[in-house]
């Protein structure tokens, strides 16, 4: 698979990421890369933390991970489980019932948001996903 095949998404790791300098609310951002057959990115390590934040020159960016169905239960939207990493702000997350989103910020750590405000986001697939295109 050459370069190319990735079109507008950057091989990064294990995974494509595609930065969309254009804020939207977590909902909104949902739709959008799933028009490109992506997801919005959900850092599994550290490794995929920074590799989502790189791709963002100087915003904050949506990661797909809410605590909308249990408060302080943080969950994976893609998978549907709690996830296992998390990089919080040590002030994070502090927000209760009116922030139940998650901004990856450009200090590399978490803050919960309301699901309601504009961010930039990153969509993410795996490298595997494009030989379906």
């Amino acid at each position: 698979m050459f370069w190319s095949d990735y079109g507008s998404y950057a091989r990064v790791g294990k995974k494509a990421y595609m930065y969309i300098d254009y804020g939207e609310n977590i909902w909104w951002a949902q739709t959008g890369c799933g028009y490109t057959n992506g997801k919005v990115a959900v850092p599994m390590n550290a490794e995929e933390n920074e590799n989502i934040i790189s791709m963002s020159p100087a915003n904050n960016v949506w990661i797909l991970v809410d605590d909308s169905a249990v408060e302080n239960q943080w969950v994976n939207k893609v998978t549907g489980q709690t996830v296992n990493y998390t990089n919080w702000h040590p002030a994070e997350p502090n927000g209760g019932t009116n922030e139940n989103c998650v901004v990856l910020t450009q200090s590399r750590r978490w803050g919960d948001y309301p699901c309601s405000l504009k961010f930039s986001y990153v969509c993410e697939r795996s490298l595997s996903s494009f030989k379906d295109d």
